[in-house]
C-alpha cells in the first residue's frame, strides 16, 4: 500500500502519511479533496475517472460564472479616470487617479513608474488593500508607513517591482470606496461595504467585486501608451493574492500572476467571510468546485508562493489542472515555510518569474 503526502496524485487504497488511516480512493469523486489532521488541512488530488469531458469542462465554466455572479442592471456609470497627483519615490515616479468604479463612486488609483528602462513598460497590476501598503510610505502626504512588528521589506513590494523596472499598478479595495464612514481599518468595515454591496447587487459576491475593480486597472494598462498591453502580470499577497488568483484565471490580457500564501483550498483560509463569498462557499463545495477547476480552464503560468495559509498541499490542485491544460511547467510552487509574509527571497524569485514570462530583457 503507498503512504501518501501532502499533495500528491493518488489514486486506489492508500494510507495517509499524516495520520496513518487507510483510505479508499475509489468512493471519492475526481478532484482535489481536503483532510484535516487537527492542525492543518492536507490536500489530494484523487485521479480514478481521468481528464474531464468537454461538458464536464463547460460545466465548470458556467458554475464559476454563476457563483461569481454580476452587478444589477443599475450598476451603470461612466468610465472616467481623472489625475489628480504626481509624485516620487525611490527609483520611480508616481501619479494618483480618482477612477470611476461604481455608481457615483470611485477608487484610488495608483501608477507607479519605474526609473529603470523605458515605456512602453511591462507592467504588473497589484491587489490589495491600500496604495499606502505596496509602496511604504503615505503618496498623498509623503509619511512613511509602518507596521508594528513589520519591517518595510514585508510590504513594499510595489516599489520593489517599480525598482526592478515594472510599471505598478495597484487600486484602494472596495471596503472603503463602496461606503463612506469613520469606521475603524477592520473587518467590520469590510462587512459592511460588503453588507451594502449584495443589497444592491444581490446577484452579484464580493469576490466578483475584487476581480471587477481590478479588471479595471487592466483597461487602464491597455489604454496608456506609456505601458506595454502585451506585457501586463498580476502579483498579490493574502487578500490580494486571491485576486490575482482569480485574475490569472479569468482575465485573458494577462501573461503572468504571482499570488502569495492566499490559501488554495476552501479552509485555509476567510473564503466565508461576506465580502468574499459568503455562505455560498458552503454550497460550492457541495457541488464539488474547487480552484483547481479555474487553473484548468486558464492557461497563464502562476507562482504561488506558500509560507502559512498555503503549503506543499499547493501540489493537488497544480497536478489536476495540469491533467486538463497540460503544461505544469508553468505552476510553480516556493514554500518558504516561514510565516504569512513574503522573505527577501521569495520576493526576489517573483521578479525573475515575472521577468521570464512577461519577456523582460535586462535593463
Amino acid at each position: 500500500m503507498k503512504e501518501v503526502f501532502s499533495g500528491e496524485t493518488v489514486s486506489g487504497v492508500v494510507k495517509l502519511s499524516w495520520s496513518g488511516e487507510t483510505l479508499d480512493t475509489t468512493l471519492l469523486p475526481d478532484g482535489v479533496r481536503e483532510f484535516s489532521d487537527g492542525k492543518k488541512y492536507h490536500y489530494l488530488n484523487v485521479q480514478n475517472r481521468g481528464i474531464p469531458t468537454p461538458a464536464e469542462l463547460r460545466q465548470w465554466k458556467l458554475d464559476w460564472e454563476e457563483f461569481f455572479g454580476k452587478p444589477a442592471d443599475s450598476y451603470f456609470y461612466e468610465k472616467k479616470c481623472t489625475l489628480y497627483k504626481k509624485f516620487s519615490g525611490p527609483g520611480f515616479d508616481g501619479e494618483l487617479y480618482r477612477q470611476n468604479n461604481a455608481p457615483g463612486k470611485f477608487q484610488q488609483t495608483m501608477l507607479l513608474l519605474p526609473h529603470k528602462g523605458k515605456a512602453p513598460y511591462p507592467t504588473v497590476i497589484m491587489p490589495f488593500y491600500v496604495p499606502t501598503r505596496i509602496i511604504g510610505f503615505d503618496p498623498e502626504t509623503g509619511a512613511e508607513f509602518s507596521m508594528e512588528g513589520r519591517s518595510p521589506d514585508t510590504w513594499n513590494r510595489g516599489a520593489k517591482l517599480a525598482q526592478a523596472g515594472f510599471a505598478v499598478l495597484t487600486c484602494t479595495s472596495y471596503y472603503r470606496t463602496y461606503i463612506q464612514n469613520d469606521m475603524p481599518e477592520d473587518f467590520t468595515r469590510w462587512a459592511a461595504a460588503a453588507t451594502e454591496l449584495l443589497k444592491d447587487n444581490p446577484h452579484w459576491s464580493g469576490s466578483g467585486k475584487l476581480l471587477y475593480d481590478n479588471q479595471l486597472l487592466v483597461d487602464l494598462a491597455c489604454e496608456d501608451e506609456r505601458l506595454d498591453s502585451e506585457r501586463i502580470g498580476v502579483m498579490g499577497h493574502s487578500l490580494g493574492g486571491k485576486i490575482a488568483f482569480y485574475m490569472a484565471c479569468l482575465e485573458p490580457r494577462l501573461k503572468a500572476a504571482v499570488a502569495s500564501d492566499w490559501g488554495i483550498g476552501w479552509h485555509q483560509t476567510n473564503w466565508e467571510d461576506i465580502w468574499y463569498w459568503g455562505e455560498k462557499v458552503k454550497a460550492m463545495e457541495e457541488k464539488n468546485m474547487e480552484h483547481a477547476q479555474l487553473l484548468a480552464l486558464s492557461k497563464t503560468p502562476l507562482m504561488v508562493i506558500a509560507g502559512h495559509y498555503d503549503n506543499e498541499g499547493t501540489n493537488a490542485f497544480f497536478d489536476r489542472a495540469a491533467l486538463i491544460r497540460g503544461d505544469r511547467e508553468n505552476m510553480l510552487l516556493d514554500d518558504h515555510k516561514s510565516g504569512h509574509r513574503i522573505p527577501p527571497e521569495s520576493m526576489e524569485k517573483a521578479i525573475l518569474f515575472l521577468r521570464k514570462h512577461l519577456n523582460v530583457k535586462d535593463i
